[in-house]
């Protein structure tokens, strides 16, 4: 009986740190930086920046670039942007 009580005990304290764990992985947020690139009268003018913000779920990295590529626009064959993440997955910063 004694250590079947051992062995109860051991499960608890497993499960119990399964559960910080995923617990505390899912309340950080990483920083994806989005890059796009502008292109007018077929010259490339200039380079906008921004952030995207996204959890650390494994399905937010797709998600996060999908975001990013959908800044990209196109006018016509002279007037486009192009946007892309510039790190699509643990960011150093953090």
């Amino acid at each position: 009986m004694k250590g079947y009580k051992k062995v109860n005990e051991i499960i608890f304290v497993i499960l119990l740190m399964n559960l910080i764990w995923v617990t505390s992985c899912a309340d950080k947020k990483q920083n994806i930086p989005c890059v796009c690139y502008i292109y007018e009268n077929g010259v490339q003018t200039r380079i906008d920046e921004s952030v995207i913000i996204q959890d650390s779920s494994p399905f937010s990295q797709n998600k996060a670039g999908n975001e990013c590529e959908s800044k990209s626009y196109f006018t016509d064959d002279d007037n486009y942007s192009i946007c892309q993440p510039l790190q699509v997955g643990n960011d150093p910063n953090n």
